[in-house]
């Protein structure tokens, strides 16, 4: 099972990878800035953006993004997240 951070870590990635459709929503700012802080915010968000731009450069993400998956959806199928 994921920890509180990690489910939180999991959850924003998802949102900051799929920017095109909503970005990241207050509710999960909101309580990373109160789990993490300010900076450490920040830098989570730039990490992810970092590695999905590096991802998406050498194509490893087109293949993933037509197939419809994600990994919130799998986790919460597979019962590891509400």
């Amino acid at each position: 099972m994921f920890s509180e951070e990690e489910k939180l870590l999991l959850e924003m990635t998802e949102e900051i990878t799929l920017i095109h459709k909503d970005g990241l929503s207050d509710r999960l700012y909101e309580k990373a800035i109160e789990m993490f802080g300010e900076e450490r915010t920040a830098q989570i968000i730039m990490t992810v953006i970092t590695i999905n731009n590096t991802a998406n450069q050498r194509g490893y993400c087109s293949k993933r993004r037509r197939s419809g998956s994600n990994l919130t959806s799998t986790l919460r199928h597979r019962g590891r997240i509400e």
